[in-house]
Parts: C-alpha cells; structure tokens; sequence
C-alpha cells in the first residue's frame, strides 16, 4: 500500500515547523526595521512634548505595533505546533518551553504591550527628555499609561493555576521599576530569549519525533526525484501535476521542505 506524504504522521509537524520559522524570520526582519529607527530629536523650542517630531513618533508607533503583534503570533505558533505533534511527551515539552519564555520578566512586558494594543490600537509612546544624561531623547512609555479597565489584561492559564497573581496588569508589569517602559530597549533585550525559544522547539521536535520527521523527509525527497524524472520525460508534466494536486493526490509544491527546515531536523544536522 503507498502512503502519500499528507498521510504521514509527520506531516502536520512539517506545516507548523514551517508557519513557525516563517514566522520567525519576519518577526527578525521586523526587528531590525525597529533598530534603523533613529533616536528622536527634540526640537529646541522651550515646550518640548510627547509629540515633539510628531513624523519619527508616529513610525515608532507603527513599527512598535506591527511586531508586537508578530511576537504574539511567534509564541501563538508553538501552541500550535504542540497541538500538531502525534506524541504527548514531545506535546508536554513544548508548552513547558513555550510558557518559560512567556514568563521571563522581558517576555511579560512585551505581551503586556500587546494586550494594550489589541484593546486601544495605539500605545501611548512618547518622546522622553532628561538634561541629566546623554541616553536621551528616548522612546518611552509611561507604565501608568497602560492601565485597563476591568479583565482587559488576561492572564496566561500557567499563572491562574499557581495563584500568584490576581491583577493581569501588575503581572506583566511587576519588573518594572521606573515610571516609564523603554520598548525597544526591552525588545532589544528580549531578542536572545526569542532565538533560544525558536532554537529549543527545533531541538524538543528532533529528540521525540526523529521517526516520524525522517520517514516524512524521505518521502519528499522521493516524491522530488519522481518529479524530476518525469518533467524531463513528459512536456505535459506541469499540467498534469497540478491536475492531481487539484485532485489531493499529490500535496502541492508548498508542502516541500524548506532548507530552514530541512536543516533543522534532519539526523545530518544533529551530528
């Protein structure tokens, strides 16, 4: 009986695997659009506000939203992935990585920011001045600022279940110590925990799915070589290979591994 690379077990691991590193990489490219900011420039007129060079502040806002929502989706996508795994173990061990990385002070701060912008679409960055030190202008954020009414903070399940926290804001802000939030110094910060994170789901998936990633990989690797053979044969090949992937016979050229993944779970790479 022929099995069809949809049908393997490993399969939906491989589409996640790469919803996640697709992720990955543009929330990097994301991050880098973040850091060619320029530190904002204050004007030399005597009132100096929060929408001094209103241009750069309202990009910084931009920018600042458009990852925040993208880092959510990141730690999003190993839910997704634990979901899509056939083993419990490996299912296990994601999550407890997922929700380590969550709970890092940088990590809580980040989410509490995206959570005030799912609620307000826009997070009150201002331009912060200081005459006693050369760090400034900077981005910032007034922590007050951030406040919710009612439940708007949500807590993660991991924190409801161990009690210690009953109000989502003081949560995801409790590491702050000064009145205002520096966001792209926290990013900055966060940057190494999110590269491990990414680094240790890659790792979690080759130690408890090996089997079932190198039956799944010599299938596409299979299914290519056939391909190839029978584009060089048949000048009709392309029509008829998008007539049966219309059919579901064949999973379509999508389905094929990227080098990023390729890479990442074979047994080659884990010598």
């Amino acid at each position: 009986m022929v099995v069809r690379p949809r049908e393997l077990p490993g399969r939906d691991v491989i589409y996640s695997l790469q919803q996640f590193e697709w992720r990955f990489q543009t929330l990097k490219r994301d991050g880098e659009q973040l850091n060619q900011i320029e530190d904002p420039g204050l004007d030399k007129s005597a009132t100096q506000h929060r929408f001094t060079n209103r241009e750069h502040l309202h990009e910084a806002e931009r920018r600042l939203h458009h990852f925040l929502s993208g880092y959510y989706t990141f730690k999003c996508l190993v839910t997704t992935l634990a979901q899509s795994v056939p083993d419990p173990v490996c299912t296990d061990r994601l999550k407890y990585r997922r929700d380590n990385f969550a709970d890092k002070s940088s990590s809580r701060v980040i989410l509490g920011m995206r959570h005030y912008v799912q609620h307000h679409n826009v997070l009150p960055v201002l331009v912060k001045n200081s005459t006693f030190s050369k760090s400034f202008p900077r981005y910032a954020i007034n922590v007050d600022d951030l406040h919710m009414d009612g439940n708007s903070y949500r807590l993660p399940q991991m924190v409801i279940d161990i009690g210690e926290h009953n109000d989502g804001y003081d949560y995801f802000y409790e590491s702050v110590d000064d009145i205002c939030i520096y966001p792209f110094e926290i990013i900055a910060e966060n940057w190494d925990d999110v590269v491990d994170l990414r680094d240790d789901v890659y790792a979690i998936v080759r130690m408890t799915l090996q089997e079932e990633l190198d039956e799944y990989v010599e299938q596409i690797r299979e299914l290519k070589r056939v391909r190839e053979e029978l584009r060089d044969e048949h000048e009709i090949f392309d029509d008829m290979l998008q007539e049966l992937e219309n059919e579901g016979v064949l999973p379509s050229m999508r389905e094929l591994l990227t080098p990023e993944i390729h890479d990442r779970i074979t047994e080659d790479d884990c010598s």
